[in-house]
């Protein structure tokens, strides 16, 4: 974030007049995405330039945003924190924000490594149950996906 709440043009942000309450008051009780306005709401405040695939990025079916958000106020987690939004918060989910914006710009990759992967060469099964990684690098068997992944680790 540059000077005065304003973004930089990178992700996320907190403008001034968006910026959730913290002072000892009840913790929000909702928070919903505006896709117009490209703005997430947290209870009065609001963290703009949050895209949809952002906002609505699952992992094994869960909401990840809304997770986070959840796990703050109704989980076990919730009962030995106080009852009020904790600046720290605000780090936590610009930070997370920030890395679902990554992975949201991975996926066309990460789509394309596993097409590839996939269409490689495999390692017999036989070989793999004989139980001895050295013969089967031995008798010269290369598995393509190994290669792919190695090649890939530029993308981290």
């Amino acid at each position: 974030m540059g000077l005065a709440g304003r973004s930089t043009g990178r992700g996320p942000y907190i403008p001034l007049t968006g910026t959730i309450p913290w002072e000892p008051e009840e913790l929000p009780r909702e928070i919903y995405y505006d896709p117009a306005a490209r703005r997430r709401h947290v209870g009065r405040g609001f963290v703009e330039n949050v895209s949809l695939e952002v906002w609505a990025f699952e992992v094994s079916g869960k909401h990840v945003v809304r997770q986070w958000f959840g796990d703050r106020r109704n989980s076990d987690l919730g009962k030995i924190q106080p009852g009020h939004w904790l600046g720290e918060y605000t780090t936590e989910l610009l930070n997370l924000l920030h890395v679902l914006g990554r992975l949201v710009q991975l996926q066309p990759a990460q789509a394309d490594l596993l097409t590839r992967i996939c269409a490689g060469e495999t390692i017999p099964a036989a070989d793999l149950n004989a139980g001895d990684a050295d013969a089967v690098a031995e008798s010269g068997a290369k598995c393509a996906a190994s290669r792919l992944v190695l090649n890939q680790l530029s993308f981290f």
